[in-house]
């Protein structure tokens, strides 16, 4: 973590040198969360952000996060529900003096690839900057993820016949 304050934060923008700029890296991290834990972390923060805009660089590398179901269940029948896991690999969030929050994606820290997503109020418009090209080592990384993302479809669909099979047995006239 790195906090910058003064002339010396000024080249990272001119409010920066006001405000100062943070930097923060996690490589490496791996966390197992409750979704009640999650849900009372929103209230919390409501209070606690401030309306002062600070600029910020949080890099994100090879980040685990397992998110656990600790509520009740609805139904007593229901199957257990399966923890969801996130892994974040090689992402840079950044805030700049404008105050929008940057989702960056890529090779590297300081990598111009990737898709750029903005954070900004709900009623603005906001662009996405595809990638410029895919390079022969990245092919591996993206079938991967193609490989992932079949994975999750395939559980999905499993997890749909299973939830039309829990719905017919109170309802056996339900149709999709």
């Amino acid at each position: 973590m790195r906090i910058e304050m003064g002339p010396s934060a000024a080249r990272h923008g001119p409010l920066s040198a006001l405000v100062g700029h943070l930097e923060l890296s996690v490589q490496g991290c791996r966390a197992e969360l409750l979704a009640s834990t999650l849900a009372t972390l929103g209230p919390f923060l409501e209070d606690e952000l401030s309306a002062d805009v600070q600029p910020m660089k949080i890099r994100l590398d090879n980040i685990t996060i397992t998110l656990k179901d600790d509520g009740p269940k609805i139904y007593p029948t229901a199957p257990q529900p399966q923890p969801a896991t996130f892994t974040i690999d090689q992402v840079v969030l950044e805030r700049s003096d404008d105050g929008l929050f940057r989702i960056k994606g890529g090779a590297g820290p300081d990598s111009a690839g990737g898709a750029v997503v903005c954070l900004e109020k709900p009623d603005s418009s906001c662009s996405v900057q595809p990638q410029q090209s895919t390079s022969p080592s990245q092919s591996p990384s993206l079938g991967s993820q193609l490989l992932e993302a079949q994975l999750a479809l395939s559980q999905a669909l499993t997890d749909r016949e299973r939830l039309l099979l829990e719905v017919r047995k109170y309802d056996p006239m339900f149709d999709l």
